[in-house]
């Protein structure tokens, strides 16, 4: 690591971060959001007196997990899982764009396991009589009648959501 990898603030990083976003045709509310996360993250980083990036480790990351984890909204809920990843994610992603430049070595933004976030169950599952009439369409369109049956009647019965959901919509 060189000298002016250790001088180099979190700060500059993240604006030199941002504009490389920018230039790499993401959008000003990507950026935007990106910026709000990092400017959370490097606060946070002040608290702990790192101002640099090379301050920046996989144990600081883990605290930062762990505080994430325990952060409340300011109605005293906790973080959905969604949000906690999103910040998490923004901040290693900007560490593996920081390596990809030489700015730091930060392989252990590689192997950062953000937090599984839960699928949600479909919210417009077919009833019966809704799922008849889609298989009734699959009998009346072609040659391809006993195979369309047969992939519908694997998604009806095993719950494959999202392929339900689509055809369900129709």
């Amino acid at each position: 690591m060189t000298q002016e990898t250790q001088l180099c603030a979190l700060s500059e990083c993240a604006s030199f971060y941002i504009e490389d976003c920018l230039a790499r045709g993401q959008s000003k509310s990507t950026a935007r959001s990106k910026s709000v996360h990092l400017d959370s993250f490097i606060e946070w980083c002040r608290g702990k007196g790192i101002a640099s990036i090379s301050g920046v480790t996989k144990f600081v990351m883990e605290d930062y997990r762990l505080h994430v984890a325990k952060h409340r909204k300011k109605n005293g809920d906790p973080l959905s899982m969604a949000s906690q990843k999103l910040k998490l994610m923004t901040v290693t992603v900007w560490l593996k764009r920081l390596e990809y430049f030489d700015v730091l070595d930060a392989e252990f933004a590689v192997r950062f396991e953000l937090p599984k976030v839960p699928r949600p169950l479909p919210k417009n599952v077919p009833d019966e009589e809704e799922m008849e009439q889609i298989f009734q369409q699959a009998l009346t369109s072609g040659p391809m009648v006993l195979r369309d049956s047969a992939i519908l009647e694997t998604y009806y019965a095993t719950g494959m959501r999202q392929v339900c959901d689509r055809y369900a919509s129709k």
